[in-house]
């Protein structure tokens, strides 16, 4: 099986996080036997995360990929989360309930605008799935295209949003348990932090998290 680990690297801050973590995660394709591909800059298709989605043509490649945002830190290798997940599905970490609850996320202007422009219902939502940290087989590559209608601005978590829509609606997700992504935001952080497979430095501000990734890949 072909299999890749894909990361974004775009701008100065992603790519001063991914200098401290390019090794960690290089050592853990390794370990699974996949080729680790590195996305550098936006295209002039869209801004900010949102173009994160043009890692399609790259899960179009392999058999299997993995999705790492470049604030993960692998803390165990022991495991090959390509040997725990179903090959037909996408896998991720289902943080609706930890990060958000419905009455914030149905409200919060980020979301409602995501909403808008793509025609679609939030509301009906039963999970939202943090794309740090996700798998995704070849067939289903066509999931994580650019959006379908225009965009007019870019908010924070607009990408995940819209991917998590597609695949509620496909009905192709595969939730994972939260030791595969163990976001710093959590309220389980402190008590999974030395258990956990992966750790997911996704908060600001940016010199904190540096210190804190850090930090992580000293332990």
């Amino acid at each position: 099986m072909k299999r890749a680990i894909v990361c974004y690297v775009d701008g100065d801050v992603y790519e001063e996080q991914f200098e401290l973590t390019k090794s960690n995660i290089k050592a853990y394709a390794l370990r699974c036997g996949a080729e680790l591909v590195v996305l550098n800059g936006r295209t002039e298709k869209l801004r900010g995360e949102t173009d994160k989605f043009q890692a399609e043509s790259v899960f179009s490649e392999f058999d299997m990929s993995l999705f790492l945002d470049v604030d993960v830190v692998v803390q165990r290798f022991r495991d090959s989360i390509f040997d725990i997940v179903p090959n037909d599905r996408v896998s991720g970490f289902n943080e609706l309930p930890h990060i958000y609850y419905k009455p914030f996320f149905s409200k919060c202007c980020p979301y409602k605008y995501v909403a808008k422009s793509q025609r679609i219902n939030i509301d009906s939502l039963y999970f939202v799935m943090n794309s740090g940290v996700f798998t995704i087989p070849r067939d289903l590559a066509y999931l994580y295209r650019y959006p379908d209608h225009p965009i007019e601005e870019t908010t924070r978590c607009m990408e995940q949003t819209i991917f998590s829509c597609r695949l509620q609606e496909a009905g192709l997700y595969n939730p994972i348990d939260e030791t595969w992504n163990l976001s710093f935001n959590s309220p389980n952080f402190n008590r999974m932090r030395n258990s956990a497979n992966f750790v997911h430095f996704n908060f600001r501000p940016m010199d904190k998290r540096l210190e804190e990734i850090r930090k992580q890949l000293r332990r």
